[in-house]
Formats: structure tokens, sequence, C-alpha cells
């Protein structure tokens, strides 16, 4: 996978929109192929993928109009039809009709006391074969960096507010082909309109989606006040993995200064309609995770090394695809990246953690 870097500036969100379609067109129209070739090998009729991408523009609609016009923006700028980046923006709506199940995707965790984000995303390497950093500027002169397939608004992040989003998907009983606001939707609103974990937690809890996902929010002031006194509740928490499914929303927070997510619920009401496909690390990736107890660090290779441990390459964390299976099985660690809310700094490298180690000098953004 190719990683680029995208700046729009200070241009209006609505021009940047249309200004991204021009600027990465070939790069989207490529991704929606991919993306129709997937759901064609899942089973899932083109008439399908077409009702669940317009339901869910239209929720995105109701919710959040600005965003709608975006998306309408950035077909028109890549010129190719609105239904392809609805179809793009609404993928994990669309994989919830055909209950995708599979290995992966993608490790979290949030270290409280170094205030800082570290994720692996596990994700079908034929499908993203370049993806985007790309700052942007909200319609209230704040910035956003996040990082996205062609096409779609956000997924990983951080804004200048100091707060960061962290982005696993999970899988419900009470996921549907129904169409609801897409779960990228809701990370992008979250990283342009909350300052909070709370402003995160209410940003969800008012979206009606028809697929799960868990969106991780670190809010920076945790680095101004003691544990002890968020323990006490006399604050916002300082970070939550906010659970988001169409049957309620749950924020779990820390137990300490460590909080860990993979793709299994955590809240008790929600994990007893949790969905855990046969084939997934979830579990072994949670437990190496919370095990591992990283002391603080200045960089993502420092990080990632003490995340691997002693099992280097092989840590559950460096997820590598299996050819025997399908190809729609097949998942590997396309990015490890590092966030600095705080700082506003990201450091990314395009494979495990394990080769973010020996990689060099990482990437910045």
């Amino acid at each position: 996978m190719r990683v680029h870097r995208y700046d729009s500036g200070s241009t209006p969100p609505l021009d940047a929109a249309r200004q991204l379609g021009r600027d990465w067109s070939a790069a989207i129209s490529t991704a929606a192929a991919g993306y129709r070739e997937h759901y064609r090998l899942l089973g899932i009729d083109d008439p399908v993928v077409r009702r669940v991408a317009r339901s869910s523009l239209e929720a995105t609609a109701a919710w959040w109009p600005s965003q709608a016009d975006r998306l309408v923006a950035t077909a028109e700028g890549a010129g190719i039809p609105t239904d392809d980046i609805a179809m793009l923006t609404a993928r994990t709506e669309v994989l919830a009709a055909a209950n995708e199940s599979g290995p992966g995707e993608c490790s979290t965790l949030v270290d409280l006391g170094s205030s800082v984000a570290f994720q692996t995303w596990d994700w079908h390497p034929q499908l993203v074969p370049e993806a985007l950093w790309w700052r942007s500027t909200t319609a209230d002169g704040q910035w956003v960096k996040t990082f996205t397939e062609p096409g779609m608004p956000a997924k990983i992040g951080l804004n200048s507010a100091g707060l960061s989003v962290n982005f696993n998907i999970l899988h419900h009983t009470s996921d549907s082909s129904a169409g609801g606001v897409p779960v990228h939707v809701v990370a992008r609103r979250i990283l342009e309109e909350a300052r909070t974990v709370d402003d995160a937690c209410e940003l969800a809890r008012s979206a009606p989606v028809s697929a799960s996902s868990v969106i991780t929010v670190l809010a920076t002031f945790a680095t101004l006040t003691t544990l002890a006194t968020l323990a006490a509740g006399n604050e916002s928490p300082a970070a939550a993995a906010i659970e988001i499914s169409p049957a309620g929303v749950a924020a779990v927070e820390p137990a300490g200064e460590w909080l860990v997510h993979t793709n299994h619920f955590l809240d008790p009401q929600l994990r007893a309609g949790g969905v855990i496909p046969p084939l997934s690390t979830s579990a072994q990736r949670f437990e190496h995770l919370a095990a591992a107890r990283p002391a603080a660090t200045t960089g993502l290779a420092a990080l990632a090394d003490q995340l691997c441990g002693t099992s280097r390459d092989s840590a559950p964390i460096c997820m590598k695809a299996d050819p025997s299976l399908p190809p729609t099985q097949r998942w590997q660690t396309l990015l490890s990246v590092r966030l600095e809310p705080r700082t506003g700094r990201v450091e990314y490298w395009p494979g495990t953690p394990y080769d973010a180690v020996h990689a060099g000098p990482c990437l910045r953004f």
C-alpha cells in the first residue's frame, strides 16, 4: 500500500471535498472498482449495494447535511457517480449485509500516562493499493488530520483541539442492511466537532447506524489533570472506547493508564449480542496488548518494539495474509500509527509494527 500525504490548507470544506475528488480521481475510481468486485465475491448483489449506499447517504443527509453535500462534491470532482462515493463511504454498512467473517481488523492501545494512541490497521491489501493522510480545515477554522481510503471521509486521526480517534470494526446481531449513517461519517464528525470524550459520546449516540464499530477517543487534557482527579469523577473521562451498534452505544473507560480495544465488544450489555467471527484473532491481540504495559517512548519505532515484545514479527498484532484463504478473507496489517494529540504529531509506517521497528525513520504528517 502506498500512503500519500495531502493538505487542503484553509480551503472551505465543500471546496476541499470537490478538489480532493479532482486530485485523487484515479485512486477513487480504482477503489470503487475494487470494492464492487469484493462485494461480488461476497455474494452481495449490485442492487443491494446501491440500496445500502443510497440509504446511507440519505441517513447522512438527515444527520449531518453538510457532510452529505461534501460526498456529492467529491463525486463531482472525481467525475464519478455519487453512488460510488456513497458505496465507498458506506463500505462497513454494505459489508454488514453479507455478515462478512474472518480475521482482523485492527488493534488499538491508548496510553493515558503519555497521552499517546497507537493502532494497527488490518485490511484486504487488494482493496487499498493507495491511501491518504489528509489534512483539511473545518467550517470553524480548526484542522483535522485523518488517514483514509480514497473517497472516504475519515478513519484514524486527530484534530487541532487535541483529540485523537482510533477506529476498529465490530460485529453485532443487530447489524443489518438498512443503510444507516456510515461509521466513517461518525468518525469524521467526531474529529471535526468533538473537543472532549463527552462530546464524542454525544455525537455517536445521536447517529442512527446500521453497522457496528468502536471509535476510541483520547482527549489531551488528560496530561493536565491527575488520574486521581479523573477517577474521582471531577472531569470528563480522558479516554473512552465508544462502542457503536444499532442496538446502542456504550463508552468503555480505561481501568488504569491503558485502554485496549480490538474487535470484540467489552461493554457487558452489548457483548451479549456481539458476534466474533470464527477466524478472529481479536482475543489474542487484546491479551497481547493488555499485557504489554509499554514504557514512555518518543516515537513509533520504540513503541512498536515494546508492543511486539519477544514475539517480534510473530506477535499477534502483526497480521499476515493467509494465502490458503480466499481473497475476501485475507487480512494483513497495512498500517501502524502513533498519534500524539497534544502536539498534533502523526507518525506511521505502511506495514506491521515489526516493520516499523526496522524501517529506519518512520514517516510523519
